[in-house]
């Protein structure tokens, strides 16, 4: 059995109040990334202790109800980038890199350096 893989690109030709809204939701989501990450790597410094995706998911609860901008923003997209995020964090573990510590840059890059 031969197995092809097919890849696509597509253009979306967006009006700017149709741009407004995709830039609130990727805003959104960022913000939960940076949020999560900021967590998970300071309960780690600090103490430690991994932050389970299942605590990060009651997080996003907790931040949902306490910022109304962000509650506005549709949830899936958000729980997804909380599933991607742990993905990751996963295979930063399984990859015996526990002596580093992961961040955001400001252009959105995750970025790695040693524990001090």
């Amino acid at each position: 059995m031969r197995v092809v893989e097919v890849r696509y690109r597509y253009r979306l030709r967006v009006h700017a109040d149709e741009a407004q809204c995709l830039q609130a939701v990727f805003d959104a989501d960022r913000f939960v990334w940076n949020q999560a990450l900021g967590r998970w790597a300071d309960l780690y410094r600090h103490e430690g202790v991994n932050l389970r995706y299942a605590d990060a998911d009651r997080e996003l609860t907790d931040w949902r109800g306490r910022y109304d901008w962000l509650a506005t923003q549709p949830c899936v997209p958000q729980q997804q980038v909380l599933r991607d995020l742990y993905r990751a964090i996963s295979a930063f573990s399984s990859a015996g890199m526990e002596r580093t510590i992961a961040h955001c840059t400001s252009s959105g890059r995750l970025v790695f350096a040693p524990c001090t």
